[in-house]
């Protein structure tokens, strides 16, 4: 976004409707605007605002994403945390996770139990990607990727870029002369 606030985005219609299970860190980026990872963290909700693609994540890391935006629950940080997380909501689905599914992660005998409750959730749901920046799913029969490498799988096939265009006017070019 540019500091009038004036962009557009220019997107072309991708070939397949991708359902893409987000990783905590990336919704993490992209509401706390985390540099250097909010720009394909805001390319990727924007992409799920359009309709682009379908935007999951698991019913546990709504808790976590809360947690680490509200400080571990500061008070005074948890009504904006929450707020965040309700308007990400029109764009962001929720993937519910059963008894079986919390079985089915502990059986994968991984060091991190909420990536396995996200890849459960993305072979629950026969996602296309799950979105992460961390290498923490290794067994899982769901590509994880990060969000610059979805973006170029994207880019490659249609020669296209996904880019934010900036259509302020330049303000320091130099002026025309009055006519007399």
């Amino acid at each position: 976004m540019t500091k009038s606030g004036a962009s557009v985005w220019v997107l072309f219609k991708m070939s397949a409707h991708d359902r893409l299970l987000l990783d905590t860190n990336i919704l993490v980026d992209y509401l706390a605007m985390r540099q250097p990872f909010f720009a394909d963290a805001r390319k990727l909700m924007i992409l799920g605002v359009l309709g682009e693609v379908e935007l999951w994540i698991s019913a546990s890391q709504i808790n976590d994403v809360f947690y680490i935006l509200s400080q571990g629950g500061k008070g005074s940080l948890g009504l904006s945390s929450q707020e965040s997380l309700r308007r990400c909501r029109s764009f962001l689905h929720i993937c519910s996770l059963t008894e079986q599914d919390i079985d089915k992660a502990l059986s994968f005998g991984q060091n991190d139990l909420e990536d396995a409750s996200v890849q459960v959730c993305a072979e629950k749901l026969a996602a296309d990607y799950i979105i992460t920046r961390d290498a923490g799913f290794p067994i899982s029969r769901i590509q994880a990727i990060s969000p610059a490498a979805y973006f170029a799988n994207l880019e490659q096939p249609l020669n296209t870029i996904y880019a934010e265009i900036d259509t302020t006017p330049a303000t320091d070019s130099p002026a025309t002369p009055a006519a007399e």
